[in-house]
This record gives C-alpha cells, sequence and structure tokens, in this order.
C-alpha cells in the first residue's frame, strides 16, 4: 500500500511538472496545493473500501473455507474410523 501512494505522488508531482513547465507558469502554489489534496483524498478513500473489502468479503470467504476443510477432514477421520 505505501508502494502506491509513494508512486501516485511521485506521478502527480511529475505532472505538475511536466504541464506547468509547458504552459510556463512561475507560481504553482495553488496547483501543488490542489494535487496534493486530491492525492490525501484519494489515498484516503482507497485505504477505506480496501480495508472494507478485506474485512467483509476476503475475511468471509477465509473463515467458510476453513470451516469447510475441517468438515471434510472430520468427516475422513469419522469415515476412516469405523
Amino acid at each position: 500500500m505505501a508502494s502506491t501512494i509513494m508512486g501516485s505522488t511521485e506521478t502527480t508531482l511529475y505532472t505538475i511538472a511536466i504541464y506547468v513547465g509547458a504552459v510556463k507558469i512561475k507560481n504553482i502554489r495553488f496547483v501543488l496545493a490542489a494535487a496534493l489534496i486530491a492525492d490525501v483524498v484519494r489515498n484516503a478513500s482507497f485505504n477505506f473500501l480496501l480495508s472494507y473489502f478485506v474485512e467483509r468479503f476476503l475475511l468471509t470467504f477465509f473463515c467458510f473455507y476453513i470451516i469447510m476443510f475441517t468438515v471434510l477432514i472430520y468427516s475422513n477421520y469419522i469415515s476412516l474410523k469405523f
């Protein structure tokens, strides 16, 4: 997750440098502030959605498969015992 955040911020700064350099804007204060605020909002929403997905779906499926695997092993154990 950290590499995604760092990569997106680096891309933002590179894009600002290219576009500002092409148009020859001298004062990039507001452009930089808006881009970094957009990065923070995007990363916060990404973290929220990822944690929601992991909590709701992946852990549920993981628990389901563990229970099914346990039932399968236990049923085989009982059938081999008798």
